[in-house]
This record gives C-alpha cells, sequence and structure tokens, in this order.
C-alpha cells in the first residue's frame, strides 16, 4: 500500500512548494510512501471497485489477468490499524465482475455497487485469441450490501 504524506515529517511543518489556498500562502511538499500493513491482502487484480466508509477502506472483485479470472470477494483495510481482512458475507451475493462502481450510503450502512463487466458466461477457458471485449458484458444491476450484517440483500429485478 502506499500512501501520500502532505508534511515535512522532520520538523512538522510544511515543505518547498507554495500554493495559493483559500485567499492564504499554503505551503506543502507531497511525497509517496510505503505504508507497512498487517493481516492479509487482497490478491494482486485490476479494475477493482474502492470505497471509504468510516475509518476502513473496501475493496470489491476485480480481474486478474493472465487466466481472466473475475473476483466478488470483499476485504476491508482498517485505516487506524492499516491491516487487512477478508469481510465474510452472506446473502445474494453478486457475480463476479470488474469495473463496478461501488460507493458508501446511508450513513455508511450499506455498500452500493453498480455495474462493472462479467464474463458472457459463467467462467469460460482462457484463450488469447478472444478479444477481451468479446468476452465480456456490461452489466447495470445495482447491489446493496448491508456492512453491519456482511448481508447482500436480494437484486431487485422490476420496480413497481
Amino acid at each position: 500500500l502506499i500512501v501520500t504524506s502532505l508534511l515535512d515529517n522532520k520538523n512538522g511543518s510544511c515543505g518547498e512548494e507554495t500554493a495559493p489556498a483559500f485567499g492564504h500562502k499554503t505551503s506543502f511538499k507531497a511525497a509517496w510512501v510505503r505504508a507497512e500493513t498487517a493481516g492479509k491482502s487482497p490478491s494482486p487484480r485490476f479494475c477493482c471497485s474502492g470505497m471509504l466508509s468510516g475509518q476502513a477502506w473496501f475493496i470489491f472483485g476485480g480481474w486478474e489477468l493472465p487466466r481472466s479470472l473475475f473476483f466478488n470477494d470483499l476485504t476491508k483495510l482498517s485505516l487506524e490499524t492499516f491491516s487487512w481482512e477478508a469481510v465474510a458475507v452472506q446473502g445474494s451475493i453478486p457475480r463476479p465482475r470488474c469495473q463496478a462502481v461501488c460507493t458508501s450510503v446511508m450513513d455508511g450502512a450499506f455498500l452500493l455497487l453498480f455495474g462493472g463487466a462479467c464474463h458472457s458466461v459463467v467462467e469460460p477457458a482462457f484463450d488469447e485469441d478472444v478479444a477481451y471485449g468479446d468476452k465480456v458484458v456490461d452489466l447495470d444491476d445495482v447491489r446493496l450490501l448491508h456492512l453491519p450484517s456482511g448481508t447482500w440483500l436480494p437484486e431487485r429485478t422490476a420496480f413497481p
């Protein structure tokens, strides 16, 4: 995990660059640092979805190459302890996907998941000669996960 810092940690002051902010001069120095984390982090993946809820960062789904494998797992990073943990879920679990939109709603009680892309069949054999766009379908579903209980709500297929 890599994070950025806007303060110069050597003397507690801001650094070399100066930019106007809110009518005042504000100095800052941006630096990327590798943060040490504990626990089992999610496997390497492309196009996963992420969201912030309270003091936690959630990662959902994604896509692994070269096997062309999609995920529907959920992992949480505590921003207080920098520790990873797999989130146990139940209920109507969404199909594996990548490129979905994920956000926190209802004061952080729910994770809302929208769309993404998934295999056009359940789990096709990997074929390098078939273009990615011919292997997947775009999704337009909206799914809700109740975070305190880890329960995916049933998918609604029609609205009154």
